[in-house]
């Protein structure tokens, strides 16, 4: 059975502006220090951020909690 092909694109940080890409970088380090002081395991540990001037309200990282690297 063949593996199937991966479509490769451009990195995010191409694909997105400036101040989102500086919103994602500081929405990522909150989730390093969220596991760096051991606020991992609790119920209510979403994290979100704004890009001013978009119009989608909120943007999180998915999958950096429980041990995982962003």
């Amino acid at each position: 059975m063949n593996a199937p092909a991966i479509k490769i694109s451009k990195p995010v940080r191409e694909q997105v502006g400036r101040e989102e890409w500086e919103v994602r970088v500081n929405l990522a380090a909150c989730y390093r220090l969220m596991h760096e002081f051991g606020m991992v395991e609790m119920i209510a540990n979403h994290i979100s951020a704004r890009v001013p001037g978009m119009a989608v309200s909120a943007m999180a990282a998915s999958g950096c909690l429980n041990g995982r690297r962003c």
